[in-house]
């Protein structure tokens, strides 16, 4: 069963092209053959990964990130010592997962760590 259009989208939102779509003209090429890399080289058993391991590895670890604001101010409550670098362990275990993604897929992730650096000092780059 090929990917649905939802997934397509998730996908496309955890490689950081949410804005991509053929709509889109200068990025036209672009959406269209991310939509055909995406859809139409990865193999059935890859596709099962993606929807059955990645994408909810990648849900997972966004509740748990979102669930981690609000500890963020504490360092103790009570007996218990709240991990310091829980929030940036998160992240790495999202990055290691968008990056699984990347790979089967056979699209780069672009970089958002980049996002709001000055331009021309790796600003957008894909990674």
């Amino acid at each position: 069963m090929a990917l649905s259009d939802a997934e397509i989208i998730e996908i496309r939102r955890w490689l950081g092209y949410t804005g991509l779509t053929e709509s889109a003209r200068p990025y036209f090429d672009i959406a269209t053959v991310f939509e055909r890399i995406v859809r139409e080289t990865i193999d059935p058993g890859q596709e099962t990964y993606v929807r059955d391991t990645v994408l909810p590895a990648l849900r997972r670890i966004d509740v748990q990130i979102d669930e981690s604001n609000c500890r963020l101010a504490a360092s103790e409550v009570d007996e218990i010592k709240i991990r310091p670098d829980e929030f940036e362990a998160l992240r790495k275990r999202q990055r290691f997962w968008v990056d699984r993604l990347s790979e089967v897929v056979g699209v780069a992730a672009w970089d958002r760590r980049q996002e709001f650096g000055p331009p021309g000092h790796g600003h957008g780059e894909v990674y």
